[in-house]
């Protein structure tokens, strides 16, 4: 992109930012028609709410009233920020693991009806963990967010670190209570990851791993073209320069930020349509445009290509270090990662409308998974896509309200 078009884009960019300011007394529509309405004092499908605005803590003490701010060290120097939303005897330990691009925001923006609020009023303690890099994980023992090395990570390091130390640190404090791990995408991704290559300390920590629309190899993908980036995305890694993608402050999130709130339908569509899967009945108008105002959050430029390396290779496999794998490794490509390794059981969810995660793929690996770890089976959704597990409008009935049935069977 040349200067001139740079230039002309950020013009663009801080006039819907003014424009946003202006509009924000009707920020959200309970209908898409709504939004291209929304400057019209008088549009009774507008309305102003708030929680486009607040932040995760925010966000808790609205909808909680208390809630504890934990910050666990991992074993590589990365401080997690964790919240615990604490209960009086619970029937368990929920750890929450949040896909990419967001952090523990995922599990709480939708308010009222979030998973979080959800489970905790069916008895159970939650815990929601920050991924590192994200805006409230910046911190480490030796680096700062602006140095390069401080992004030299991949999920692979988010599985083994950040999830094995929260595991740790969660179980230590509730009386050496099992824990129950519940991904989405990347947070699916993650536990994989761990079980796969900590199978006893898997089985140690967790009671199960409730894993979403778990992301490991892209055959059947509609994201799979993006292989063809693979070289583009290897260069970015070694220009010490670059080591994040959509950071605060960078132009595509501030291009999201402004543009998808106002028109959240156009934004809905377009993310469909390039990955996540068509699912007409499932988006909330008031939801959409509040989500979109909370993302993108940072992500390292070592996890986009780890899983643009998932995509080319149609393998769910370490990252690939190129001529140093057999220093890292001792073999010439990554190794696969060990699925057949799990022991801890794994209740899967599907959605049949999910282009970015399809059947087909997830089939494949839990073909793989020896029978210990597949005694709750698995959820295949009708009618839903790679995030309505966490953002349809029928998600309680279709995913919440059978999740529980299994939890409780536990408890």
């Amino acid at each position: 992109m040349s200067v001139k078009s740079k230039v002309l884009l950020l013009a663009f960019v801080l006039f819907i930012e003014c424009e946003s300011v202006e509009i924000q007394k009707r920020n959200v529509c309970r209908t898409w028609s709504g939004y291209w309405d929304i400057n019209k004092d008088k549009n009774p499908d507008c309305f102003f709410n708030e929680d486009m605005y607040l932040d995760v803590p925010e966000l808790l003490k609205k909808y909680f009233g208390y809630y504890e701010t934990h910050e666990i060290e991992t074993q590589d120097g990365y401080f997690i920020t964790t919240y615990r939303i604490p209960k009086e005897k619970p029937k368990g330990y929920i750890l929450f693991r949040h896909p990419a691009t967001t952090d523990s925001v995922a599990w709480i923006i939708q308010g009222f009806e979030s998973p979080a609020l959800y489970f905790w009023k069916n008895g159970f303690e939650v815990w929601m963990t920050n991924t590192r890099g994200t805006d409230f994980s910046t911190k480490h023992k030796n680096l700062t967010a602006h140095d390069y090395n401080f992004w030299n990570f991949s999920f692979h390091e988010i599985a083994l670190y950040d999830l094995g130390a929260a595991l740790e640190y969660i179980y230590q404090r509730n009386n050496n209570n099992k824990i129950i791990v519940v991904g989405h995408s990347m947070g699916s991704t993650e536990c994989l990851i761990y079980a796969s290559m900590l199978p006893l300390k898997s089985k140690k920590y967790v009671h199960v791993f409730v894993l979403m629309t778990a992301s490991t190899t892209f055959q059947f993908s509609r994201v799979n073209f993006l292989g063809n980036f693979i070289p583009f995305l290897q260069k970015l890694t070694t220009d010490d320069t670059v080591g994040v993608v959509l950071n605060k402050g960078s132009l595509m999130s501030r291009i999201v930020r402004s543009v998808c709130p106002l028109v959240p339908d156009l934004c809905i569509a377009l993310y469909s349509f390039f990955g996540a899967g068509w699912s007409t009945e499932e988006p909330n108008p008031v939801e959409t445009s509040i989500i979109f105002n909370q993302i993108p959050r940072a992500l390292s430029v070592k996890c986009v290509l780890h899983y643009g390396q998932l995509i080319s290779s149609g393998k769910f496999q370490m990252f690939d270090y190129g001529t140093a794998n057999n220093e890292v490794y001792g073999s010439s490509y990554p190794p696969e990662y060990p699925v057949e390794n799990i022991v801890t059981p794994i209740y899967l969810i599907v959605g049949s409308r999910d282009d970015l995660a399809p059947k087909e793929d997830t089939e494949a690996f839990y073909n793989k998974l020896p029978n210990i770890a597949k005694i709750y089976g698995k959820l295949n959704i009708e009618g839903m896509n790679h995030i309505d597990p966490i953002v349809g409008t029928n998600r309680k009935e279709k995913v919440y309200d059978k999740i529980l049935n299994i939890l409780n069977k536990l408890s």
